[in-house]
């Protein structure tokens, strides 16, 4: 909930009153989502006045970001559900759907893609070290050879 939320981060701040103009002032972004769609229009403009990104959650069209429905795989994947919007719940069904049938046979997917990628990479390092001690071969040779024509000078 808001309330869990707010005791949980010091930034979040959740007023129980009526909206005022300074409300918007040193904030980063705005949701409006009260019960009243004509309060939630008044603060959509007056964020946008005050160039602050504004979601309002009584009108999916009048928004300036959305929220996704996220899964993280692991520390490297997440994926995010959206429905823009107009269905926040769709977004969570289609979350836990994921979830319950898809998440499992990805993450093996993405194991197994990481191993070909690791081998593809070890294969493409030893190359490049081959060729930079070939080089360096060669180069030590050049630099003797251009070394000893000076001398001869």
């Amino acid at each position: 909930s808001l309330v869990s939320l707010e005791s949980k981060n010091k930034k979040i701040k959740i007023l129980k009153r009526n909206f005022r103009k300074s409300d918007i002032k040193s904030v980063d972004f705005v949701l409006a989502c009260t019960n009243n769609n004509e309060v939630n229009k008044k603060i959509v403009y007056e964020a946008r006045k005050n160039k602050v990104p504004v979601s309002n959650a009584s009108n999916k069209s009048d928004n300036d970001f959305s929220f996704t429905s996220e899964v993280k795989i692991n520390k490297n994947i997440k994926i995010n559900f959206s429905t823009n919007g107009s269905s926040p719940y769709f977004s969570k069904s289609l979350k836990l759907l994921f979830n319950s049938s898809i998440k499992k046979e990805l993450i093996a997917l993405y194991k197994a893609t990481e191993r070909n990628e690791k081998k593809s990479a070890d294969k493409k390092k030893n190359r490049l070290l081959k060729e930079t001690a070939y080089n360096k071969k060669k180069n030590i040779k050049v630099l003797i050879k251009d070394s000893l024509e000076k001398l001869k000078k």
